[in-house]
């Protein structure tokens, strides 16, 4: 009695179904004259969107900190993996986000928080790279300008009562 062990594997080029017959010929005189396999499997992908490619925060004061959410989605049939997330870009020190490597389950949406904190006057650029398993690629802008904080000036002041000849402040 011998036995053999075969591997076959499933490697889907599209989505959809697939099916194949796997026939082995018979080496016996026997009245089987072939062994049959009918094989089919499931060709899946996510279907991973941003809800928005560009971000623009406007004018925010120097060390002020403002917030935008941009929604990540994934409509498709199959988990998507986060395999990398970074900032790149002149400006990218002073933006960050809460959005971590992990999986994006199917049919799921998550909420991106972003934020940006000027630490100089004028145009801030970056961007926002977000790099799935499926070798597929979601980059969002990001954009806001610095600007000088003004200071708060009284229109008025009071001092407590101080004694003649001593100084209040």
């Amino acid at each position: 009695n011998e036995s053999a062990r075969y591997v076959i594997e499933f490697s889907p080029t599209a989505t959809g179904t697939e099916t194949a017959t796997l026939r082995f010929p018979s080496t016996s005189d026997s009245t089987t004259s072939q062994l049959r396999y009918d094989l089919s499997g499931e060709g899946v992908n996510a279907d991973v969107s941003v809800g928005m490619d560009s971000v623009s925060f406007g004018d925010i004061a120097t060390g002020s900190t403002a917030k935008q959410t941009v929604t990540l989605s994934n409509d498709g049939s199959s988990d998507a993996t986060i395999d990398a997330v970074r900032r790149s870009g002149a400006n990218s020190g002073a933006f960050d986000t809460n959005l971590t490597t992990g999986t994006l389950g199917s049919d799921t949406t998550k909420q991106i928080k972003t934020n940006v904190t000027p630490t100089v006057t004028g145009e801030l650029e970056a961007s926002l790279v977000v790099e799935f398993d499926e070798e597929s690629t979601q980059t969002i802008s990001l954009r806001a300008t610095g600007i000088e904080a003004t200071p708060v000036i009284p229109s008025s002041l009071s001092f407590s009562d101080t004694r003649v000849e001593d100084s209040s402040e």
